[in-house]
């Protein structure tokens, strides 16, 4: 008979399953980590994705304008550190720009802001960039991507996720918000 062989082919493939399963079962036993949450959202605020700068003392015609700039993309990644209840986020924001016909200089200095209203009224509640940009000769337009930044949040409940949206967009002087807001596009 051949009992035995069976019996050991039986045996040997018991032994064989019960070996896979031990050493892939170790991360059944270990402590399941949780899925991480999604990015907080991050916005472009309407009222300041663009800055018009005019010249000084003059009118809002088109012969008047110095700098035409405006948030043109952004790009980022996050990920929540469970142990210290901390959003680390990395992003970086490009800005576009065109001299206009009463520039007087080939390099404009502009600022733009990454907010936070949940922190409000506490300084970490905005951070204000500035930026130079230079316009090489014969060309009236650029795109300046700045380098990474990096934003830590706590965050003590998840649920509450929705609460931190970020605000980018261009830092403007009351004049060019009034601007914006009438000369929508």
């Amino acid at each position: 008979m051949n009992m035995p062989k069976v019996v050991s082919r039986l045996a040997l493939g018991l032994l064989t399953g019960a070996s896979l399963l031990a050493i892939g079962g170790c991360s059944l036993f270990e402590g399941k980590k949780p899925d991480q949450p999604q990015c907080p959202r991050i916005s472009v605020l309407a009222d300041a994705y663009r800055e018009t700068r005019f010249q000084a003392g003059k009118g809002h015609d088109l012969t008047d304008v110095e700098l035409e700039a405006q948030v043109s993309n952004f790009k980022g990644s996050c990920l929540f550190d469970f142990d210290k209840r901390i959003m680390n986020i990395k992003m970086q924001l490009s800005v576009d720009a065109k001299l206009g016909p009463a520039a007087k200089s080939r390099k404009a200095d502009v600022s733009y802001f990454v907010a936070i209203p949940a922190y409000f009224p506490k300084p970490e509640a905005k951070k204000v960039v500035p930026v130079t940009l230079d316009f090489p000769a014969g060309n009236d337009r650029v795109r300046y991507t700045d380098d990474e930044v990096q934003l830590s949040i706590p965050i003590k409940d998840l649920r509450d996720l929705a609460a931190y949206e970020i605000f980018v967009g261009m830092q403007l002087n009351e004049e060019e918000v009034d601007f914006n807001r009438t000369h929508k596009q």
